[in-house]
């Protein structure tokens, strides 16, 4: 004999009490989240010193023992800190680069009759004049007007060309120049003694050689500069001599030493890449 089909009570699988069923969780940065194993109405701290499981009702504040302040509504709470779901999946705010703006500036005259030949003095540039040394290259200087106040700079460099003598002797960095306030500053690594300063070294294909073997260096630079919207920031590159037992070396940039107008006597170009950045939280 079959049972005739019934309807279970259901009374005992929905949720009473005054715990708010929570649906999603705020973050104090205004994004949110929904947690992916359903309504939570159970939030466990991560911060440093957080321990132990906060409950939340409905239009309560609380404030856990690290001292965080978290406020329950209806249907969400919010939060200082990263958070654990009571099904064990956690969230935390992540951060993304907002790109306010990019330019490039590239520089390929190399000139027919010898090229673009920068004697460069050896040394160190003062810190606070890249051209101190004669080694500015101000073909490529590249400017930027600030959007805003916290943003960063990315400056990309390629500066290729040959050296006249001991390519393994020179760097290159960067002179910020914020044309608004007057304030110059070179970009490089720490003092040091009396070591050569740069960001980058120049790559050398074939050492045993000055005349037709480019020389190229790379600068991958984030500035984190103080700035005021509307600042107009520029920046150049910077040869540096670091030959310690000689004098001036010459750079021909965008082409080999030699003048001879043959396959292997190569041409190429140089550019400058900055781009005004910041990073929100997502």
């Amino acid at each position: 004999m079959s049972t005739p089909f019934s309807i279970p009570n259901l009374n005992q699988y929905v949720k009473t009490g005054s715990d708010a069923e929570l649906n999603s969780v705020t973050f104090s940065d205004g994004t949110s989240q929904t947690t992916a194993g359903g309504v939570q109405s159970k939030i466990e701290t991560a911060g440093v010193g957080a321990t132990g499981k906060v409950e939340c009702t409905e239009g309560s504040v609380v404030t856990n023992i690290a001292g965080n302040i978290i406020e329950c509504s209806a249907s969400e709470v919010k939060l200082k800190q990263n958070l654990k779901f009571n099904d064990n999946t956690t969230q935390s705010t992540a951060f993304i680069p907002i790109l306010h703006q990019i330019t490039q500036k590239t520089y390929e005259d190399a000139g027919a009759g010898g090229g673009n030949n920068i004697l460069v003095s050896i040394g160190n540039p003062d810190s606070d004049d890249g051209d101190s040394k004669n080694g500015l290259i101000d073909d490529l200087t590249t400017e930027i007007t600030m959007k805003s106040s916290t943003s960063s700079v990315k400056v990309e460099v390629i500066i290729n060309g040959e050296w006249s003598d001991r390519p393994f002797d020179a760097l290159l960095c960067l002179e910020r120049y914020n044309v608004t306030t007057g304030v110059k500053l070179v970009l490089r690594v720490a003092t040091d003694g009396l070591r050569g300063l740069g960001i980058s070294p120049f790559v050398i294909s074939y050492q045993n050689e000055i005349a037709s073997t480019l020389d190229s260096a790379n600068i991958q630079y984030v500035d984190n500069l103080p700035a005021s919207v509307g600042d107009v920031i520029r920046y150049s590159p910077v040869l540096v001599n670091c030959h310690g037992t000689g004098s001036s070396m010459n750079f021909m940039i965008n082409r080999v030493y030699n003048t001879n107008n043959a396959l292997n006597y190569e041409r190429v170009m140089s550019s400058v890449i900055l781009t005004e950045m910041e990073f929100t939280s997502q």
